[in-house]
């Protein structure tokens, strides 16, 4: 699931990497619970239905993108996370 499966499990604390393994989008993880940042609830008075937020929606955009660097996403995954007030760190970055 990209940078969302480990944003998912860092935001999520009883979240388990098997939640998330074959996963492709954050709302796709079971449970029907709303992980912070990551997922909302519909706007639907008719449907209580798991969403992707804006930021999801972005981040996986970035992620997706074919034409850009490892680094280019980094930068562009830090700057999306700037403005919902986290940091990124990377590690074993190759």
């Amino acid at each position: 699931m990209c940078c969302l499966g480990q944003f998912s499990l860092q935001l999520d604390k009883e979240l388990q990497i098997n939640d998330i393994k074959g996963k492709q989008i954050p709302r796709d993880i079971p449970g029907g619970e709303i992980i912070p940042l990551l997922t909302k609830r519909s706007d639907s008075m008719y449907s209580s239905q798991i969403k992707d937020t804006v930021f999801s929606e972005n981040a996986m955009a970035i992620n997706d993108d074919v034409h850009t660097t490892p680094e280019v996403k980094i930068s562009k995954l830090r700057s999306l996370l700037k403005k919902y007030k986290y940091k990124l760190k990377v590690i074993n970055k190759k």
